[in-house]
């Protein structure tokens, strides 16, 4: 089902702001649009999934403190669609797009008690996908093209560190709270967490290359972030999983013979 977004809203209080369009040729100005409105179109989407995620915490019988930090993450995620919105509006462009779907939700875990199913959802979200983020906003805000650009990414990582955290403490406290038995329920689910990350950012890899100035407009260099990727997989996600006692090592390895099965 296409979703069409549009955040037209966001023209009647843009700040006027210096995002490189008088520097960027045509076709570098195209490019840099259609990444920031498909970047406006998973920060929208991944509001669902911290929606998701206060119902889970609730049925887990989460602290009240932590739930409301989700709920603010969710309505931090919409602010960041308005934010790349606002940065379409100065390169000249429409804050619309139409989208195939948004995001999936939260996955339920059926199969798992209730915490055990919202901490294998914050895993994959805070301590992987955010993560990840992370890494590659901030290899983004590095290279900004501009002073308002690097501003916007900044506000954006502010909140995607918190995000990551939120996946971080609670892994801390699962692996202090729950019995051996429930712990072995989240490992379990690890190869499926990384064969997802992954098949979902294998695809940078194939990118076209474009100019030094596109990218630092916010054109994805996927060379770069397919490496950023790779590096934080194996230097902060999987040893921050085996400091909390899971064998993450052990799960990357078969994860990778599922999504990139050997040559026959």
């Amino acid at each position: 089902m296409t979703v069409e977004l549009d955040f037209s809203h966001v023209r009647r209080r843009a700040r006027s702001l210096d995002v490189g369009r008088a520097v960027l040729e045509d076709h570098e100005r195209a490019l840099v649009i259609e990444s920031w409105r498909g970047r406006m179109v998973m920060e929208y989407s991944s509001a669902r999934v911290f929606g998701d995620l206060v119902g889970q915490a609730m049925r887990a019988g989460i602290s009240p403190r932590v739930v409301a930090d989700i709920a603010r993450m969710a309505s931090e995620e919409i602010e960041h669609g308005e934010l790349c919105a606002e940065v379409l509006v100065n390169l000249d462009a429409d804050p619309v797009a139409s989208a195939p779907e948004l995001l999936p939700p939260a996955a339920p875990h059926d199969d798992a008690s209730p915490k055990v199913a919202f901490l294998r959802n914050v895993l994959s979200i805070g301590c992987a996908s955010e993560t990840v983020a992370v890494a590659l906003v901030e290899g983004e805000r590095a290279i900004a093209l501009t002073p308002d650009l690097e501003r916007v990414l900044t506000r954006i990582l502010k909140d995607e560190i918190g995000h990551a955290r939120l996946g971080w403490s609670s892994l801390r406290r699962a692996a202090a709270d729950l019995g051996r038995a429930e712990l072995d329920e989240v490992e379990r689910y690890l190869p499926s967490l990384f064969e997802h990350q992954i098949r979902h950012y294998g695809p940078l890899a194939a990118l076209p290359r474009t100019t030094e100035r596109a990218r630092r407009a916010g054109a994805p260099d996927g060379r770069a972030q397919h490496a950023i990727f790779w590096e934080t997989l194996e230097t902060v996600i999987v040893p921050g999983l085996e400091g909390a006692g899971l064998a993450a090592t052990r799960a990357l390895e078969r994860a990778l013979e599922r999504a990139l099965p050997r040559a026959s």
